[in-house]
């Protein structure tokens, strides 16, 4: 402990804390606003987010497709979604494994199931050879952020759709060979998305239309080169059992 000869002065203290008062009145300033003013709408926003903001909400939460696909890629990228491995942290996994039902190989997390299963691997392959980009996201994070800053500025409103549909059908599949047996192949879930892409591109504004326009006509062509593999393979055999499933 220092000896008391070396502490500071205590009048020195109080000149070193005390504020630098003014003879101006007091005034109130509202935090939430840039101008110190108070509005319904700051007011507002900090109790529809606690406080909290995201700045990623707005981008996937805001699209011409349907809400419960923008959300579901929102609870994806927080990693909410339940995926085996999360319904196992739950307790509550009743395959009783938690490998990925899409390739059987690894354990299916968001990333995993979305991103880097060989089954999800080739569907972003397909649109990325049609697309020109060569290089995938690591997470889903990585989706959302550094890795769309590297897409082309142009393309950017249709691949945020793109993104949007590719993900939502390869949970549908996922959920359909859970729960139903039924698998099909990824030439026929390349199909689903063509389709739902062209489904929003019609029901857009005219708009958002002419940014969507080249794209859309771009994925348009590749039903052509499609078509004729859906009827070579369009369903799969039953999928194998997981281990210690019944």
């Amino acid at each position: 402990m220092a000896p008391l000869s070396n502490l500071p002065d205590w009048n020195t203290l109080i000149n070193n804390t005390v504020a630098h008062l003014s003879n101006e009145n007091d005034g109130k300033s509202w935090i939430l606003s840039t101008n110190g003013r108070f509005s319904v709408k700051t007011f507002y926003n900090f109790l529809n987010d606690g406080g909290l903001r995201c700045h990623k909400t707005p981008v996937i939460l805001k699209s011409v497709c349907p809400k419960k696909i923008n959300l579901f890629n929102w609870l994806a990228w927080d990693n909410k979604i339940l995926t085996l491995e999360n319904l196992a942290m739950r307790r509550c996994n009743l395959l009783q494994s938690t490998a990925c039902v899409l390739c059987h190989a690894g354990v299916e997390t968001a990333d995993h199931l979305l991103l880097h299963c060989p089954f999800a691997l080739h569907i972003w392959t397909f649109f990325g050879q049609l697309f020109g980009v060569r290089h995938w996201p690591r997470s889903l994070v990585d989706l959302w952020g550094d890795w769309r800053r590297m897409i082309p500025k142009p393309l950017i409103p249709f691949w945020d759709l793109l993104v949007r549909a590719i993900n939502w059908n390869i949970w549908l599949e996922r959920n359909a060979r859970i729960f139903n047996s039924n698998c099909l192949s990824s030439v026929s879930i390349i199909m689903k998305i063509v389709r739902m892409l062209i489904s929003w591109f019609d029901a857009a504004p005219e708009p958002k239309k002419a940014k969507l326009e080249v794209p859309v006509s771009k994925i348009k062509r590749s039903l052509e080169f499609l078509s004729p593999r859906i009827a070579e393979q369009s369903v799969l055999p039953p999928r194998p059992h997981s281990p210690g499933e019944t």
